[in-house]
């Protein structure tokens, strides 16, 4: 596995990272890892974020009472214009 090594750090976001790090029940290094993944794209991950949004509001507007429209009907329609 790779190392990185990273100088110069100022004291200000040494000690946010580390209070952020013990909020999470992780070490410096397994929360600068975090960090970098989840800010650096990721094609499958931006993807499946993606869909879990799409699906998450598609669930909302079902709970409230709001329903889609039938495509294939919509479809027969236009074909009959």
């Amino acid at each position: 596995m790779t190392a990185l090594n990273i100088k110069n750090i100022p004291e200000e976001l040494y000690r946010s990272l580390k209070e952020q790090a013990e909020k999470d029940k992780r070490s410096i290094n397994q929360e600068v890892i975090w960090l970098l993944q989840e800010s650096l794209p990721d094609s499958s991950g931006e993807a499946d974020k993606l869909w879990s949004s799409i699906d998450k509001r598609r669930s909302d507007m079902l709970k409230s009472g709001k329903r889609f429209c039938d495509s294939v009907e919509l479809l027969r329609k236009d074909r009959g214009r």
